[in-house]
């Protein structure tokens, strides 16, 4: 697929997507990686600890949309960005902490920020990672999928198949358990990609890509 293809594909799933307020979407209250639940932020030492091997950092950039600080860190094939709020971090100054935009190494312990990972080529995955109670491997296919969570594999783009391309992509969403149940209660719905998921990205009927979403706040 070239990138311009791609660029659409993307393009397009995000507002479809964002135009499917109405529809339900299968929601889990965990999701982990390596052991590590990413539902809550968790602390940046914890990156080396799921992912074993050593990521290049990038430099702290302050996000003026969402008025937090982002870093990312890069690995062969997938891409991890930290998100740091304020409120997760209400003890302390984050503008003090990143003056250098940068992640001081005693920092690395104390901050919360939450994790987004982009898996840009399955055949590089070698985590554990599990959505609710099922666990996703390299060789999860698209009838595999839609056995595990059906309402999720209901909304898939049908512009996928206007542009004539092989790939599908697919989104369970999560939150803490408190949330889901005030959720219910309310008759509402968590939605991507305003609220965080978990995007399957399948390719003939292989899962051919994966990322864990945290929701895009504008």
């Amino acid at each position: 697929m070239t990138k311009f293809k791609l660029f659409l594909l993307l393009l397009f799933s995000f507002f479809s997507i964002s135009a499917q307020s109405n529809t339900e979407f299968d929601s889990v209250s965990s999701v982990k990686l390596n052991n590590v639940e990413l539902v809550n932020a968790i602390t940046p030492d914890k990156i080396n600890f799921i992912f074993k091997e050593i990521g290049k950092e990038q430099p702290v950039i302050f996000s003026q949309c969402t008025a937090n600080y982002d870093m990312e860190i890069h690995y062969p094939q997938k891409t991890v960005k930290l998100e740091f709020f304020e409120e997760d971090n209400s003890a302390t100054d984050l503008s003090k902490v990143f003056a250098k935009k940068r992640l001081p190494a005693n920092y690395k312990n104390k901050l919360k920020a939450v994790l987004w990972v982009d898996w840009h080529d399955m055949s590089g995955f070698n985590e554990e990672l599990k959505v609710g109670n099922v666990t996703i491997t390299p060789a999860l296919t698209l009838e595999a999928f839609k056995k595990h969570f059906p309402l999720s594999s209901k909304q898939t783009d049908n512009h996928f198949k206007q542009l004539d391309i092989s790939h599908s992509i697919y989104h369970v969403t999560f939150a803490d358990q408190k949330t889901l149940e005030l959720l219910k209660q309310e008759n509402d719905q968590l939605s991507p990609p305003y609220d965080a998921s978990v995007q399957f990205t399948f390719k003939n009927g292989k899962l051919h890509q994966l990322a864990i979403l945290q929701g895009v706040a504008c």
